[in-house]
């Protein structure tokens, strides 16, 4: 697809955290910041939701192929293109990527929460600079 979809809601966390982030990184005096706050808050309250940006029968048929569980919708790899799958056929060019022992090895223990850890550590370590 060569466009974004309409989203179903307004992304109001994601808007707030970086409208915030923006002021923090320009050293917005306190009593501006929230202003500016209070500001961006009532504009989002007022936001209607997004009208849809397909015609209906397009968007009909997009959401009974993303309700087909037996399908699976991806992004192309190249070409800025949608891709329809089998489910069971995607898995299965998965599990043949993923037992190619050259490219991938089996780990003994889930790493996430070792990583999870050190990114904190480093993010306190940095922020506290």
């Amino acid at each position: 697809m060569n466009f974004a979809l309409t989203p179903r809601k307004i992304p109001y966390e994601e808007i707030i955290c970086s409208a915030e982030d923006c002021l923090f990184k320009n050293n917005i005096g306190k009593e501006d910041l929230e202003a500016i706050r209070q500001d961006i808050s009532s504009l989002l309250r007022r936001c209607s939701k997004p009208k849809l940006n397909l015609p209906k029968d397009e968007f009909t048929a997009l959401n009974n192929l993303r309700n087909r569980p037996e399908l699976t919708i991806l992004r192309a790899d190249k070409g800025d293109a949608t891709v329809v799958m089998d489910a069971s056929e995607y898995n299965f060019k998965i599990q043949l990527l993923l037992s190619d022992e050259s490219t991938y090895k089996k780990v003994k223990t889930d790493p996430t929460t070792n990583t999870l850890k050190t990114t904190s550590d480093l993010i306190k370590k940095y922020s506290e600079k």
